[in-house]
């Protein structure tokens, strides 16, 4: 919750930056007026704003910060409610950060599971998907151990991959080619095949590709694939995607269809119609 704080905090800041002690004290004065809110201390404050509470900030708790700075701002006013355009837009904010914490976490578990499935195996391959199903990376490993590789196309500090983009892992495994002469130049074939069946399956019609060898698509081993994203979550999000790509062609489709009538041919037969 760490980038909700930071919205907490920025919020304090642009209202005049009142001190943990002067919200703790402003929540105590303001708790009884209507029965809502509640009484702040000033360690439950100061953890809030750092993201260091043990349970994400309630609405209640929200409701109460907010109402306390404004009231700091401005003792004259009459306190706020919850309805408040301030307190509606920080309660949305926490539900979308505590969303993404949840989403973040059960990647992490997910992501450890699938490394150790592979942390004793050298040589194979992974691919990494994005939510809308698009492949972002295809890799291989031939000496190292296929975790280490994964976790290396997945740092955080990767320029070319976003961590947080990832929703699935699919692994192809070679535990067999340890002590084979031919392992580099195998594990080195099955990537380029996973490759060739990506642009095969993505690429538009117009673009001739040559066609995939059946002996190649033979050699692929079955493979496994690890969610990162919950599968309802997953299936929400790509029916989103689908739906929302129908609309946008269904779009284009009608600009198309508007252009194409300003250039038809006149009753007469004259030049296309260009516009003025």
């Amino acid at each position: 919750m760490i980038d909700f704080a930071r919205e907490l905090s920025a919020y304090r800041a642009e209202h005049g930056a009142p001190t943990g002690e002067d919200i703790s004290t402003a929540t105590g004065l303001l708790s009884p007026a209507g029965g809502t809110g509640e009484y702040l201390s000033t360690g439950r404050v100061s953890g809030v704003m750092a993201g260091t509470s043990t349970n994400p900030p309630t609405n209640s708790v929200i409701f109460s910060f907010v109402r306390a700075i404004l009231h700091l701002q401005n003792p004259s006013a009459d306190p706020i409610t919850e309805s408040h355009p301030d307190v509606v837009e920080l309660q949305a904010l926490r539900t979308r950060a505590y969303a993404r914490q949840s989403l973040g976490t059960f990647r992490e578990r997910h992501l450890r599971v699938a490394l150790d499935a592979v942390a004793d195996v050298h040589h194979g391959c992974f691919a990494l998907y994005a939510l809308n199903g698009a492949t972002l990376h295809i890799g291989r490993s031939t000496s190292e151990s296929l975790a280490l590789r994964i976790n290396a196309a997945l740092d955080p500090n990767s320029q070319v991959i976003d961590r947080e983009s990832v929703a699935e892992i699919e692994l192809w495994l070679l535990p067999d080619l340890l002590d084979d002469p031919t392992a580099e130049a195998t594990v080195a074939h099955l990537e380029e095949t996973l490759i060739r069946r990506t642009l095969h399956a993505s690429a538009p019609e117009t673009l001739r590709l040559p066609d995939l060898a059946v002996s190649d698509e033979s050699a692929v081993p079955a493979s496994r694939i690890f969610p990162l994203i919950d599968s309802g979550t997953l299936l929400a999000i790509r029916e989103a995607l689908r739906d929302q790509a129908a609309e946008l062609a269904e779009r284009a489709n009608g600009i198309h269809a508007r252009t194409e009538s300003l250039f038809k041919h006149s009753p007469g037969g004259g030049q296309p119609e260009c516009g003025s």
